[in-house]
């Protein structure tokens, strides 16, 4: 199964090279950020940037970083379109949370893409039935480059009344880390942010005994009033050894762009994802939740003018999306 799976996303990074140049002041290539390998980010911004490489005309090539990277990439300009949780997107726009004196108030909206589940796992026997059980245990929930991993466990671990230090707090810098981690033993219980769909949980649930910690109704509370997570229900049998219905939380992820990116690019851009799902869903299965009606709603920041191009054009477009963007606009002083 690990070799099957380096295949599938082996054949989507293969970027095919462009058609015909782009029009007149497009860029020679375009830059899209991802994570690191093994993780759905990877997975399907690969595809995405293979089907835009084909259908638009210029090269896509893939930036593993991940979502704090990829703000950073937006900021800067090293990166033109990204994938990012909701999360960071709106405390980036915002310059909340952990982007306090951060605000990157060039990045706009393209279209929400998938509901990310965000669960607890461990391994039978390791002790842990539910997080509150983790004290004094190992509980892997930093990771250097993404902060809102430790943004969130914090979070979790204040809902049980406990804090870092009443756990062995382990850090790790990547998915694959994280999956060896709990393979060797290394730790108790981990906070884990891949879709249990992803070829690398499929692949550690039939190597262990990895099992769900469920979210108490109190965790989920805490969560969903304080950040854009939202209560998530794990299906029975969705891994190897998943068996039955277990209460977790989700956070969507978004794509985004730099605002400074032609409009008619953008465009571009989101009528190629749009109207060649077909060749995008053999990638992944979360390429199933991406559809109009799911794109336009819970924007967390504002949306670029060449995806609204789009969504007019289809018909989706609304007065309230509409009226939202001009305030969001105007909180920054822009004009799109």
């Amino acid at each position: 199964m690990v070799v099957a799976s380096i295949i599938l996303v082996a054949s989507f990074l293969v970027v095919p090279c462009a058609s015909k140049e782009g029009p007149k002041g497009w860029p020679k290539s375009i830059a899209w950020g991802t994570a690191s390998p093994g993780g759905t980010f990877y997975i399907t911004t690969a595809a995405m940037s293979n089907v835009a490489t084909k259908y638009v005309g210029i090269p896509f090539s893939n930036t593993p970083g991940g979502s704090a990277a990829n703000i950073n990439g937006i900021k800067e300009g090293t990166i033109d379109i990204a994938q990012i949780f909701t999360e960071n997107t709106y405390m980036t726009f915002t310059g909340t949370g952990v982007y306090v004196g951060k605000q990157t108030k060039n990045i706009r909206h393209l279209f929400r893409f998938y509901n990310n589940p965000w669960w607890l796992q461990t391994v039978e026997g390791s002790g842990v039935a539910t997080l509150r059980d983790a004290k004094g245990k190992r509980f892997s929930y930093p990771n250097p480059i993404f902060p809102i991993k430790e943004y969130v466990g914090n979070l979790l671990l204040e809902a049980n009344g406990l804090t870092p230090s009443d756990v062995q707090v382990v850090k790790t810098a990547s998915v694959g880390e994280q999956n060896r981690l709990l393979s060797a033993g290394g730790c108790d219980v981990q906070l884990q942010n891949l879709p249990p769909s992803t070829p690398s949980i499929q692949e550690l649930a039939r190597r262990i005994k990895l099992r769900v910690v469920p979210n108490t109704q109190a965790e989920i509370d805490f969560l969903t009033k304080r950040t854009t997570l939202t209560p998530y229900t794990m299906k029975k049998d969705s891994f190897p050894g998943c068996d039955k219905d277990t209460p977790t939380l989700a956070m969507y992820c978004n794509e985004v762009a730099r605002a400074e990116v032609p409009d008619d690019l953008i465009y571009a851009v989101v009528r190629a994802v749009f109207e060649h799902l077909d060749e995008l869903k053999p990638a992944h299965a979360v390429f199933a939740e991406l559809t109009l009606k799911n794109a336009i709603e819970g924007a967390p920041a504002p949306f670029h003018a060449g995806a609204i191009k789009y969504y007019k054009e289809k018909g989706v477009w609304t007065k309230k999306l509409d009226a939202s963007q001009k305030d969001m606009l105007a909180k920054i002083g822009a004009k799109k």
